[in-house]
């Protein structure tokens, strides 16, 4: 399990050892229990005037399994827990799961000395693996006669086993409540088992185990005290993030994540597998059930907790986003509040269903109800990393699903931040999991048969390949958001300077790697000159280092290889032709010499023989245009096999709606630019894909619509008379 702030809190606070004994509390009266069980065992507890419903062992060594986790050191409990049975995890993760009130930390070490405790919780940790001790038999065998304990049970006999006695009070089973009466749930709880209510028979409580004066209280400490935010500080040591904890996957390729800014290596992650994709698939459906009978506004509760959590701790994500994609620190904080926004809007997601009348005395009806697909399959881009995830997750998991999402190899880290975020919030262990890889990766996603749904944004031709994947092994809903060839036209009656601004914000926010840019500006001849003298201008006087510093207008392009790539498209456009107003060169701001920094570039005399006229650029070039009528201005922009977006800079705006309704893009801008918002579906025409992000429109996405008919007469027709 990972090293959570709540773990580093309680280390902190305790200076926990090896067979130190962590009690659970549950205030009484003021939480309700958090399940049937634990309400049956407070019951009882309160005869014995105590509100403890749990008990673990401290220990040193952590837990594996089939996935090795490697998320780091942290306190470690073992415990035995009805539905795992004797495991061993991180204390923070048990306080997550089983969410008491408070815990309780004391020392038996003072009074038994520390051998006997080591020695206590290395037969603790000896036991996993068993099963959980489900009728309470003082021979420690369950229902099913394997070996088991309950979770007083395990310490009792650590402690007993260590020092070859018995140390803590006697005690016989009790579940009767407080006026002597067998509480119903026992009842009903030994009676599925075949047994009975072993009444009276020798056997421990948690409450017990407190009441003996060996215990030495180091520690009690509210839960929600200790509850602060941190991103783990090993957050780079491993990526996947699987069933609410990051876990390491020793087989698939190797590949290296490279710092933009600095173009040093960030880390190393190993690609995950069809059969791991698989597992995963199978964990996520499993707790999807459960989240899908979540109550709505349950779940909106806690991705507003989301919203609330991201805008708290703004700047450390911000400060990781600059690190994965190497954009200006001022963009990752615009995108980061995005995400909040974006969380905000989908936790009051309307998923109600349509009332059909089907007959004038409404005995025959019919409606419809929204439902959960299941478990989706997302893939990310690496241009807004935490965006495009929240983009996908957030109306997922608003609508019920459960999610696998793939991040980028490029940008790999700002996504499994936003999980461990999401988690903190409430958000269920399963929901929400994070898979590494690269393109072998998302085809195991795709081709998954316990996948319902794939979302990808990217590449046309990645695009194509997923379109393909996702059909040839099993028909599955898929929404694409490619790339685009945009234009933003600027009008001879529109503001200059205004327009200026609006060209700069359709090309050069991240670097130019935006797949709604309008690389094309489309410029009336009349403002031709002076409009490129203003750009290149402001555009020359852009400043380009280090994304960090809040001055900074341009920060580093994601890899070496996508300077070249951009690079190379204004070579070959100035040896078409165009040419060469300002910018477009490779700068190396000092101590960061070896990152990847390219100035922004305009080109004019751009026609439609050159490539960078057709081509997507994804880099800060842009391509000045002239046209000399309002038939041209349309041709140019609808010239394109993309759809995703344009714009249009005029004072008439009436000539703006009569443009907007012939432009053929599932967006258009007026007198503005790469404007995004929750509440607004984003998406595209053409190759530029299908489907849309945001807005009611992603929630017809990520459900399905169920139909039911009723007849409520009473009396049905014989269909075949006699």
């Amino acid at each position: 399990m990972f090293l959570s702030p709540t773990s580093r809190c309680l280390s902190t606070l305790c200076g926990v050892r090896a067979g130190d004994i962590v009690y659970f509390h549950r205030y009484p009266k003021v939480v309700s229990p958090k399940s049937d069980f634990e309400s049956a065992v407070l019951s009882v507890t309160r005869v014995i005037d105590s509100n403890i419903f749990h008990v673990a062992l401290v220990c040193d060594n952590r837990e594996s399994s089939s996935l090795d986790s490697t998320d780091g050191a942290g306190t470690t409990v073992v415990h035995a827990v009805p539905a795992s049975g004797v495991v061993s995890e991180s204390l923070a993760s048990a306080v997550r799961k089983l969410a008491p009130d408070a815990i309780e930390i004391c020392s038996i070490a003072k009074s038994v000395g520390d051998r006997a405790a080591d020695g206590a919780a290395a037969w603790a940790l000896q036991q996993r693996g068993a099963a959980y001790n489900d009728i309470f038999s003082p021979d420690c065998r369950d229902s099913k006669d394997r070996r088991a304990f309950y979770c007083c049970q395990l310490v009792d006999h650590a402690y007993r086993t260590a020092l070859e006695e018995k140390i803590f009070p006697k005690h016989e089973l009790n579940f009767l409540d407080s006026i002597g009466t067998l509480n119903s749930y026992w009842s009903d709880y030994f009676e599925v088992r075949d047994r009975i209510v072993p009444q009276g028979l020798p056997g421990s409580h948690p409450s017990i185990l407190r009441s003996s004066s060996l215990n030495s209280t180091k520690s009690y400490v509210p839960v929600e005290k200790m509850r602060t935010f941190a991103v783990p500080r090993n957050i780079l040591e491993t990526l996947h993030f699987v069933g609410g904890s990051r876990i390491s996957v020793a087989t698939g390729s190797k590949f290296k994540v490279f710092e933009p800014r600095n173009g040093g290596i960030l880390t190393e992650c190993n690609s995950a597998e069809a059969p791991q994709v698989d597992e995963v698939a199978k964990l996520a459906r499993k707790a999807q059930e459960d989240w899908a009978m979540t109550p709505t506004n349950e779940r909106g509760a806690i991705l507003r907790r989301v919203s609330d959590l991201i805008r708290e701790h703004v700047e450390v994500i911000s400060r990781w986003e600059v690190r994965d994609n190497g954009k200006p620190i001022n963009e990752a904080r615009s995108d980061v509040l995005s995400c909040a926004d974006t969380f905000e809007y989908f936790s009051a997601v309307d998923l109600s269903g349509s009332y059909f009348p089907l007959s004038d005395r409404d005995s025959r009806l019919a409606y419809t109800r929204r439902e959960p697909l299941g478990v989706v399959g997302a893939v990310g881009a690496w241009n807004y990393p935490i965006q495009t995830a929240t983009w996908k997750i957030a109306p997922a998991i608003a609508c019920g699903n459960a999610i696998i999402y793939k991040p980028s190899p490029l940008a790999p880290v700002s996504s499994v931040i936003l999980a461990h975020l999401l988690q903190f919030a409430g958000v269920p262990d399963g929901i929400v999991n994070i898979l590494q890889g690269e393109g072998e990766t998302g085809k195991a996603i795709c081709e998954s048969k316990l996948i319902d749904k794939v979302s990808f944004t990217g590449s046309v031709g990645t695009g194509k390949r997923i379109l393909k994947s996702c059909a040839e092994r099993n028909v599955k809903s898929v929404t694409l958001e490619l790339g685009g060839k945009s234009s933003c036209i600027i009008m001879p009656d529109a503001d200059l300077e205004m327009a200026v601004s609006g060209a700069m914000m359709a090309n050069f926010y991240s670097q130019g790697q935006v797949c709604s840019n309008a690389s094309r500006v489309l410029v009336h001849r009349s403002i031709l000159e002076e409009f490129t003298s203003r750009l290149a201008k402001r555009t020359s006087a852009m400043r380009v280092g280090d994304p960090f510093h809040d001055a900074t207008h341009v920060g580093a392009s994601i890899t070496a290889e996508h300077v070249k790539k951009v690079s190379g498209y204004i070579d070959q456009a100035v040896k078409q032709g165009a040419k060469l107003v300002c910018g477009g060169e490779p700068i190396r701001p000092e101590g960061l010499e070896n990152g990847y920094y390219l100035s922004p570039c305009v080109l004019s005399d751009v026609t439609s023989s050159m490539t960078v006229y057709h081509e997507e650029i994804f880099g800060a070039v842009l391509l000045v245009i002239p046209f000399e009528s309002d038939e041209e201005a349309l041709r140019i922009a609808n010239d394109t096999e993309f759809g995703l977006a344009n714009g249009i800079f005029t004072n008439d705006l009436k000539k703006a709606n009569s443009f907007a309704n012939k432009l053929h893009s599932g967006t258009v801008y007026i007198n503005t630019f790469n404007d995004v918002s929750p509440h607004v579906p984003f998406g595209g025409y053409k190759q530029s894909g299908f489907g849309r992000e945001n807005g009611r429109a992603s929630i017809e996405n990520y459900t399905q619509v169920k139909s039911v008919f009723v007849n409520t007469s009473g009396a049905l027709e014989d269909p075949f008379p006699a």
